[in-house]
């Protein structure tokens, strides 16, 4: 399969690795399943005491902050091996023998780490707008939640990145 646009070729690559890889496939699986289960437990443990439109309300928040903090944990996480693992296998310094620039291969880690947490963040946002259908949460307040979620991914990879470009271990 062709992609129907250029990449650099760092970055086609850590796609292709990073697709590959079976932890890819149930980190999704395993995010939309947990995401299910909470947005069941929480609306139908409130539907019985409290009126829908609260229910919603407070459905969404509480799938917004676990979805922030999933994301970002995961992604911090992922992202924080990614120089570090080629330094210990001493292989950052045949990717600088190439004739790639340094941004190229800045960009290349970036989204090949951040790919496994983008899945699971696409995964969850159809439960985050299940509270819509309750009422008592806007389309807009949606829209504004997916955005900063897309944000809280780019800011997590880049502190992962930080750390794994300041350090030899991951932890």
């Amino acid at each position: 399969m062709t992609i129907p646009f250029h990449l650099p070729p760092i970055i086609e690559r850590e796609l292709r690795v990073a697709a590959r890889r079976p932890g890819t496939y149930w980190s999704r699986t395993g995010a939309a399943a947990s995401g299910l289960a909470i947005v069941w437990f929480v609306m139908f443990a409130q539907l019985k005491f409290t009126p829908t439109a609260l229910v919603g309300q407070t459905t969404f928040r509480l799938l917004g902050w676990i979805a922030a903090l999933t994301v970002v944990g995961s992604v911090v996480q992922l992202a924080s091996e990614a120089f570090a693992r080629e330094k210990r296998e001493d292989t950052l310094g045949l990717l600088f023998l190439t004739p790639l620039r340094p941004i190229d291969l800045v960009l290349g880690k970036l989204v090949s780490t951040s790919l496994a947490a983008i899945y699971r963040f696409v995964a969850l946002i159809p439960l985050l707008a299940v509270p819509m259908l309750t009422g008592g949460v806007a389309a807009w307040d949606f829209v504004l939640l997916v955005v900063s979620l897309v944000n809280f991914v780019f800011l997590g990879a880049t502190v992962g990145l930080f750390v794994s470009a300041r350090c030899w271990d991951e932890k």
